[in-house]
């Protein structure tokens, strides 16, 4: 009979701080008659208050900043390490349109706007995507800080607790969620970290 062998994962529930998070419009072009309008719109609004989906900007995140590091262990958080919000439901409120900021003005650039009911007028600017096309992008900051609680489930061996807690503490306030976060948005603080080791026999 073959014998049953231990197999180690661990467990961690974090909570972190986040700061400006960045929430990037959808545009479309369309015509109303012989006029062109842009409208612009958000799905993460919804009745005036804004939701956010943290567990899959926290995995996003993990296997961008461990791909920089070792590609390897990228691809064991994407098969081996889940994340979720702390009470399992998603997306979660993180505040109401009230409270997002945007531009002063509307954006110079010729358009006419249609935009989404209750928003403030957005910040703007181009881009040049991977290509070295030239694409306009439009966004709104929630201020924060807000704090977001997450559970972590790991069954990668390679990777402890520890290393995630490192890298959540010495790079979320270089690297953050959300949108735009090369532009320094969606910053993070690592206020806890508790994790606990669970051994199974399979």
């Amino acid at each position: 009979m073959p014998q049953a062998k231990p197999v180690f994962f661990w467990e961690a529930t974090a909570v972190v701080d986040v700061r400006r998070i960045a929430f990037s419009l959808a545009m479309k072009d369309e015509r109303e008659g012989a006029l062109a309008v842009r409208r612009l719109w958000c799905d993460w609004v919804k009745d005036g208050n804004v939701y956010w989906n943290p567990s899959q900007r926290m995995k996003g995140w993990l296997k961008a900043v461990t791909k920089d590091l070792r590609p390897s262990a990228s691809e064991q958080v994407q098969g081996a390490v889940k994340v979720s919000s702390y009470d399992g439901d998603e997306p979660i409120l993180i505040g109401k349109v009230t409270s997002l900021v945007g531009a002063d003005s509307e954006p110079a650039t010729g358009h006419t706007y249609r935009i989404q009911e209750g928003l403030p007028q957005p910040f703007f600017r181009h881009i040049r995507n991977q290509k070295g096309m030239s694409i306009p992008i439009y966004w709104l900051i929630l201020p924060g800080p807000i704090e977001v609680k997450l559970k972590i489930h790991s069954f990668a061996r390679s990777i402890s607790p520890d290393t995630i807690k490192e890298l959540m503490d010495k790079l979320g306030k270089v690297t953050g969620w959300g949108d735009m976060t090369s532009q320094g948005y969606g910053s993070f603080e690592l206020k806890s970290f508790e994790s606990q080791q669970i051994r199974l026999a399979i």
